[in-house]
């Protein structure tokens, strides 16, 4: 079990900061992605929950401060069957594409 838990982490870097049973709970409930809002946080600092349309995709993430930022593309996590880690990693692609976008637009406007 111990390897398994690993072998994910090491395809997710980002599951280290999580603990064996909060991984465990986010394998065990891959086929429904709203499962792992609760674990938002402590795998994406800025990230409190994502934002999710009413096809289960991904359109966007949402602050603790309830600040959000629309995703440039969705995110269809059905796409990736049960491998959490590879939709989470588009989650943080997008993540970082969207933002880079706000502030290139915010200084065009200033």
């Amino acid at each position: 079990m111990e390897e398994h838990l690993e072998s994910k982490r090491l395809e997710f870097p980002r599951f280290f900061f999580l603990s064996n049973d909060d991984l465990l709970n986010i394998l065990a409930e891959t086929r429904d992605p709203l499962l792992v809002q609760p674990h938002m946080k402590k795998c994406f600092e800025g990230i409190a929950e994502l934002i999710f349309n009413n096809n289960i995709d991904i359109i966007g993430m949402k602050s603790s401060e309830k600040e959000e930022i629309m995703f440039l593309e969705r995110i269809m996590p059905r796409n990736f069957k049960s491998a959490v880690e590879k939709w989470l990693l588009k989650v943080e692609e997008q993540m970082r594409s969207s933002l880079s976008k706000v502030m290139e637009d915010a200084l065009l406007d200033l």
